[in-house]
């Protein structure tokens, strides 16, 4: 069987810029930066470098999704 040849178009929830990820990202980045700061104040450094990376990866999703979002409305 085969597919027919209409373009699909995915949900809006999946496209770059979509809500769900700033409600996800936000709660996320702000965990990872208590996170890292609680390990840097017990002095375990090497632990709170995931955590530092973690939220390195979360503030670069966000600020790419404002970009995306961005460049739609505009």
């Amino acid at each position: 069987m085969t597919r027919s040849p209409e373009r699909y178009d995915p949900p809006a929830w999946t496209k770059p810029g979509a809500r769900w990820i700033a409600w996800m990202c936000w709660p996320m980045l702000a965990l990872c930066v208590g996170l890292t700061v609680w390990r840097i104040a017990e002095g375990s450094t090497s632990q709170a470098l995931y955590a530092a990376f973690m939220s390195l990866m979360f503030g670069i999703l966000l600020i790419s999704h404002r970009v995306n979002r961005r460049a739609r409305h505009h």
